[in-house]
């Protein structure tokens, strides 16, 4: 982890600056044609730009914004420039001038902290260049990193700002000496800065950064833990819940009934650790979106789901063959032991399904070398999980007093019917990510408007199966189900014809796979003014089921839309979403269709969708490289943009940058009306 290896080599290193000397280089990516753009420019082009510090000493801090500005000559043009004064890039074929001076501190209102030294740009490779300023710092000043993770509150840290030109195509690394570490009680964190002293770190110094480190440790093991209990209401992992009901209720064996929701905890807890940590360092966090999206995966789910039904409604018993146990171990308590760790890695194998976003913002911070982190995560997380299985698992214990009007057999039917319904889910998502087209939101609700009517004559009686006594008296219980069953049936009718039934919004496929929507007609006769002048085409609106909701038009593209924001100059809104993203779909029916979020998001804003997990195949000139292969889908090039520029990897997430893709307001996730309208409106300011 980063934080304990700048503590052991502070344990053993002292960090001593000669004289208040401090340089730092920022590494960029040029140009290739710029030669071609100065010849258009008469032989000459000038970049401008700032560096940003704060000069404090022990009791304030003062913003300091130094402007900088250098030109870019040819030959051609200017036999004449003294290359003494500038740099020469041979390779390339033009000059930079360099301004190699150092410039004062004359502003009365800012203290003799220093001065600063321009060095400008110098060669890297034959493709990049970095650009170096010092800093001489007096003493009882100091300037923070360049890192935000290290500066007070991610703000104030050392930073360069180029005005958008035409050689810099990419900002890469810093190179800056090892900043002295020490932990802030004011702003209750580690602040990493520097002022050229010589510093020794003490005994106390590393127990600070270890302390912070420990807070940092314990919150993100807490805001694990909770993702891990919202995680629980998530369609994949809700209906497993009747699942271990009938597996624990079928336990004869009153030793294993006690011993086993303890084991079956544990397991879940170590089946996640190892599983998701494994799926992140051999394959990466995409891994985790690959298997959500997975239409093999899907199906599989979809079976199993559809064979436990089957099980519940009495067409046949799961269990384990004896011949299996027998060979594993001759007790058969320890044949139960292997039946309980199978039905925990089930559990956790399908709630990947839905729970891949959420487990790979844990785990994704694996890839930029962290390691005890994500196990903390991945044991916060997967322990909500245990916790709320191994109650469940322990629930059929007190099964003696059943309602009137249930018994044990009545209860696995009416869960039959219930995992039914769910399994459909994720026939759904192996169907929308791979754009098959066969389960449209019309024929899912008219599946779902079927069972659920079975279901309410089933609890009233008036359908039977075999295993069903003769009675034809029922509970008060069953009574209030039943109208509960026939209740969402109606609710879910007007659903057929277009009504958005935005509280089911997770569960059901999207509006664009309806046929017929006649409030998105209503939204696209409202919308038409607004978009008056927009592109009559996009790139990719004609693949199957990429459509903006709510009547709002947008892109699909990143670099489409990102040229377009910079033609019509408004800042763009960027929606990482996916076709099987259930938070998505409840996000922009319940939040996007606020009146008055709508009306910024139409007014205010370009929009780009950009779908993770769509399989279309790219045609070669809109590849993309990781570092190690070729990225050839579009869903897997949306995702690298998301991890790479945003390090994130959980949907939705929505983010707003300016032309120069700066970030205008703090990324959010799944959120209420009020923080997204609050995000947004941050956004415009």
């Amino acid at each position: 982890m980063k934080i304990f290896n700048k503590i052991i080599s502070i344990i053993f290193i002292s960090i001593a600056f000669t004289n208040g000397d401090v340089s730092i280089s920022r590494v960029y990516d040029i140009n290739q044609d710029i030669a071609d753009i100065i010849n258009r420019n008469k032989g000459k082009l000038e970049i401008e730009g700032y560096i940003s510090f704060q000069a404090c000493d022990s009791s304030a801090c003062i913003p300091v914004f130094q402007d900088i500005s250098h030109l870019i000559f040819d030959h051609s043009f200017n036999q004449n420039v003294n290359t003494t004064e500038s740099s020469l890039y041979e390779d390339f074929g033009f000059l930079i001038t360099e301004n190699l001076t150092t410039i004062e501190n004359d502003n009365p209102f800012i203290p003799n902290w220093g001065n600063l030294t321009i060095q400008g740009f110098s060669p890297v490779s034959d493709t990049s260049v970095k650009y170096t300023f010092n800093f001489n710092i007096n003493k009882g000043y100091h300037i923070f990193t360049t890192d935000t993770l290290l500066s007070p509150l991610g703000t104030g840290n050392t930073d360069i700002f180029w005005e958008e030109n035409e050689l810099i195509i990419a900002e890469k690394n810093y190179i800056e000496p090892v900043p002295y570490i020490k932990f802030n009680k004011v702003f209750k964190q580690n602040i990493g800065y520097h002022d050229g002293e010589e510093h020794i770190y003490t005994k106390n110094n590393v127990n600070e950064v270890q302390k912070s480190s420990s807070d940092s440790l314990f919150s993100f093991f807490i805001g694990a833990f909770i993702a891990g209990l919202a995680a629980i209401f998530t369609p994949c992992v809700f209906p497993m819940i009747p699942l271990t009901v009938s597996f624990f209720t079928n336990q004869n064996d009153k030793k294993q009934n006690l011993s086993g929701p303890f084991i079956y905890g544990l397991s879940i807890i170590l089946i996640f650790i190892i599983l998701g940590l494994g799926f992140s360092f051999v394959l990466g966090a995409s891994a985790l979106n690959a298997l959500a999206t997975s239409a093999v995966a899907n199906l599989i789910f979809f079976f199993i789901f559809f064979i436990f039904a089957l099980s519940f409604f009495g067409a046949f018993e799961i269990t384990l063959p004896n011949s299996l146990l027998n060979k594993m171990n001759k007790k058969a308590d320890q044949g139960g032991i292997v039946g309980i760790f199978f039905m925990a890695f089930t559990l956790v194998l399908i709630s990947f399904s839905c729970t891949a976003p959420i487990v790979g913002s844990v785990l994704i911070l694996s890839s930029d070398g962290e390691f005890l982190k994500p196990i903390i995560g991945m044991l916060g997380f997967s322990l909500s999980f245990a916790l709320v299985f191994t109650l469940t698992a322990t629930f059929p214990k007190s099964l003696d007093n059943l309602p009137k009007g249930f018994n044990l057999n009545s209860i696995k039917v009416f869960l039959g019917f219930v995992e039914l319904a769910f399994s459909l889910k994720f026939l759904s998502k192996a169907d929308l990510t791979n754009q098959w087209g066969i389960l449209n939101r019309e024929i899912y609700l008219a599946i779902w408007i079927v069972i659920f009517l079975l279901l309410g004559f089933y609890l009233l009686g008036k359908i039977k199966l075999y295993h069903d006594n003769d009675s034809d008296r029922i509970g008060v219980l069953r009574l209030f189900l039943a109208i509960s069953s026939f209740s969402f049936v109606v609710a879910i009718f007007p659903g057929m014809f277009g009504a958005p039934l935005s509280w089911l919004s997770g569960y059901l496929p999207p509006p664009s796979t309806q046929e017929f929507d006649i409030t998105e007609r209503f939204d696209q006769i409202e919308s038409h003014s607004i978009y008056k002048n927009f592109p009559s085409e996009v790139k990719f609106q004609n693949l199957k089921n990429f459509k903006m909701p709510l009547g709002l038009k947008g892109f699909y593209d990143y670099d489409e839309a990102l040229k377009y924001s910079k033609k019509v100059n408004k800042p763009l809104f960027l929606d990482f979403t996916g076709f099987a993203c259930e938070n998505c779909r409840l996000m922009e029916h319940n939040v996007w269709a606020k009146p008055h979020i709508l009306e910024m998001l139409k007014n205010d804003y370009i929009i780009v969708s950009l779908f993770v997990d769509s399989k279309y195949e790219l045609s070669q000139e809109d590849w993309v490289n990781d570092g190690k292969k070729d990225i050839t889908q579009l869903g897997l090039k949306n995702l690298y943009l998301q991890t790479e520029k945003f390090n994130n990897a959980a949907q939705p997430l929505y983010v707003v940058i300016d032309q120069n893709e700066n970030i205008l307001s703090e990324p959010v996730g799944y959120c209420s009306d009020d923080e997204f309208f609050n995000f947004l409106k941050k956004g415009i300011k």
